[in-house]
């Protein structure tokens, strides 16, 4: 990153990745936390908080950030930033870049791309040193930097380099530790330092992924052995037959074992045996989970308190939780009964996942979302089956219309997915697909469809002959038309980066494992009375398959 445009690139990406991913200070986070929803009928924005009360009225025609230590932001048409005050006032400010407030600070970069500091007044307060290239936010009094040699360590409130930049990444201060990661003749070394850059933790090998410290315990994953160690480094609970340990979270965490999910307290015991369902973490006293396409909350003695009903669902605060009926975003208690008369239709929950829930359902960047949870051979399945169409969808002979029928499908099975609302059938025939060749996901939907927070997908089907023909009597489908080929684009979040071989190999693998050989001439998956699919590419974060009908 050599330039302007880049590091302002690097820098957007880490204002949201670096923001409580780590190291919050637990409960007195969320009571200041003001989330964006948006009043559909006007098309403005506002503030909601954890009691379900409107805190700013909406008035705001741009989408800001979630409001945090009194502030949110946003980009104005002149691209300049733009602070809105808990008191409804916006300041208009010169910084072409910002992040949230914490512990007071504020990152910023100017037009220059020169990496500062402010405080609630919005002075600049701390100037950082050229050398620097990329910084995150202050946690224990210490910020994660990155040097121009690409190297990562730590700076105080002063600026001054208290931990030089010597290792290949770093985790931001939790609990007084932080994760560190140096990489040696390919091999990553992880261990975890307090804030004078001493070891608590020695660097090894050995370590699979290590995490930061919450509620006094680290959860590691080595090749054979996964559990927990306190700030002395030593293992105070391991399991060989954990498939995966999440951190701390008042007093449980949750662990898979056997491809399901559980909780356990601080002796390693279980309290909740495991089940299928999605990660179970507390929140106060509920913990959210999943039940198909449904959220509902149960305690830890896994009493249900609020039948699964729900499409979404963020967790239990002290006041209550926010769910989505069908689709109003509505705030219920703990006894699932609605506390307001707010009806809200959209919920940006997306910026409280990205920069809240991570920190207490705590997945610590780069070293828990990994690739080996990305579910391919369950995306590849729902995409891939239809009952009573041959394949894909759509079979040989197909006019088009089950096609659509399957797109609309998924709009329905991914509730979380941002489409445009009320999804016509007869309307989409009528004003886009006559005299089309192809239907697309994304132009009918509007958008990507989304299989949850890493990973999206969009379909386009190309067609011999056209779609559909409209004559004097109205819609006519036109029986010559069939598809000649499939195009599905796949997009991977953090999980698949840097890891393109996985992807490509458990593609493979779905297709042999459904009976199909690969041609070595046509790089072509094969199968008698099947469509072939060619691989287009993979990259480390998207792939690419062409379906193709004989």
């Amino acid at each position: 990153m050599k330039n302007n445009n880049l590091n302002t690139q690097s820098f957007i990406l880490y204002s949201f990745i670096f923001l409580f991913l780590v190291g919050c200070g637990g409960q007195t986070y969320f009571d200041d936390i003001a989330l964006v929803a948006k009043d559909e009928t006007k098309g403005d924005y506002g503030f909601v908080n954890l009691k379900g009360e409107v805190v700013l009225d909406f008035n705001f025609n741009k989408k800001p950030s979630i409001m945090h230590e009194g502030f949110s932001h946003f980009k104005n048409d002149e691209k300049q930033v733009v602070y809105i005050k808990e008191d409804g006032n916006d300041i208009k400010t010169p910084f072409s870049q910002t992040s949230l407030f914490n512990n007071g600070l504020a990152l910023v970069t100017n037009d220059k791309g020169k990496l500062k500091y402010i405080d609630y007044d919005l002075k600049e307060v701390l100037t950082l040193d050229k050398s620097i290239e990329q910084a995150g936010y202050f946690f224990d009094d210490r910020a994660k930097i990155q040097s121009i040699n690409g190297k990562w360590g730590f700076i105080d409130k002063t600026g001054a380099i208290v931990i030089k930049p010597i290792f290949d990444y770093v985790h931001s201060f939790s609990e007084g530790y932080a994760m560190v990661r140096i990489k040696k003749d390919d091999v990553d070394f992880r261990g975890i330092v307090d804030k004078d850059g001493n070891y608590v933790v020695d660097l090894d090998d050995d370590y699979k992924s290590l995490a930061n410290f919450h509620d006094g315990l680290a959860a590691f994953s080595k090749q054979n052995e996964r559990g927990y160690l306190n700030t002395n480094g030593d293992v105070v609970i391991k399991n060989k037959d954990w498939d995966r340990v999440f951190p701390f979270h008042q007093d449980y965490a949750c662990v898979k074992e056997n491809g399901d999910y559980g909780l356990i307290n601080k002796k390693g015991e279980r309290i909740i045996k495991p089940r299928e369902e999605t990660n179970l973490m507390l929140f106060n006293d509920l913990s959210s989970y999943m039940y198909v396409y449904q959220y509902g909350f149960i305690n830890k003695d896994r009493e249900e308190k609020v039948k699964a009903d729900y499409q979404r669902a963020l967790p239990f605060f002290s006041k209550g939780a926010y769910v989505r009926d069908g689709n109003e975003w509505i705030f219920i208690n703990k006894k699932n009964k609605p506390q307001t008369d707010i009806e809200l239709k959209r919920l940006y929950m997306e910026d409280f996942m990205e920069n809240v829930y991570a920190n207490t359902n705590p997945f610590d960047y780069d070293e828990t979302w990994t690739t080996e949870y990305i579910d391919i051979d369950g995306i590849l399945g729902t995409l891939f089956k239809r009952t009573g169409i041959d394949y894909f969808g759509v079979n040989k002979n197909d006019n088009g219309e089950n096609a659509l029928d399957h797109i609309i499908e998924l709009y329905d099975a991914y509730p979380e997915s941002r489409f445009n609302d009320g999804v016509d059938k007869e309307k989409i025939i009528s004003k886009k697909l006559l005299n089309k060749r192809s239907l697309s996901s994304k132009s009918i939907l509007g958008d990507y469809c989304k299989y949850d927070k890493n990973f999206k997908f969009s379909l386009i089907y190309n067609y011999d002959n056209k779609i559909f023909t409209k004559d004097q009597t109205g819609i006519k489908t036109n029986q010559l038309a069939k598809p000649s080929k499939i195009t599905l684009y796949m997009g991977f979040s953090n999980r698949a980066k840097n890891e393109n071989s996985f992807i490509e190999s458990k593609i493979k693998d779905f297709f042999v494992d459904n009976g199909y050989v690969l041609n070595e001439e046509t790089s072509q998956f094969e199968s008698s009375g099947k469509p072939s699919v060619l691989i287009n590419y993979i990259t480390r974060s998207s792939a690419e398959l062409i379906i193709s009908f004989n």
